[in-house]
């Protein structure tokens, strides 16, 4: 499936939303997270899936689009938990270390595009809870090439903690 740098145990898979479709469904972007998740999941390294995403232009919560597409791949609904406060990787991250602190959870394994992991684990790290693992959807697309570049000035607007 994916490209998994690091996969132990923990109490938490973390998916990051992005854009979905005009018709409500994931993108095919977001649907490879959605795979990797349900991949990672089967697994059983964490019990746990947290899935974090705003609304869209789209008009669509993509929580609740991410929620729906996990239950159709048969991940019991007490297995995911939905944050519609992650507007952006910090909001997600802010949530994140929230329900952490509420339910004493220590570990978190992130799952989004491979040029999205560096700068979730930059956030992470800032918020004070190192990831235990990231894993990322084997995905390409031409919008990569603009996500790429985007990536490295939000990285480095990150560490310098300007946005």
């Amino acid at each position: 499936m994916g490209s998994r740098k690091k996969i132990d145990n923990a109490d938490l898979l973390v998916v990051f939303g992005t854009k979905i479709n005009e018709d409500g469904t994931p993108s095919a972007g977001l649907k490879a997270r959605l795979d990797e998740t349900v991949f990672v999941y089967r697994k059983h390294v964490a019990s746990l899936i947290f899935v974090s995403g705003g609304l869209g232009k789209e008009g669509y919560n993509e929580a609740k689009v991410m929620a729906d597409y996990l239950l159709t791949q048969n991940i019991p609904r007490e297995a995911v938990i939905l944050d519609e406060k992650g507007v952006n990787t910090r909001a997600t991250v802010r949530s994140v270390v929230e329900l952490c602190t509420k339910q004493h959870f220590k570990s978190v394994i992130a799952i989004s595009q491979y040029y999205h992991l560096p700068r979730i684990q930059l956030a992470f790290k800032q918020a004070g809870m190192p990831l235990k693992g990231q894993s990322a959807p084997r995905y390409n697309s031409w919008r990569d090439i603009f996500s790429l570049n985007r990536e490295i000035v939000a990285y480095l607007f990150y560490w310098l903690k300007l946005k």
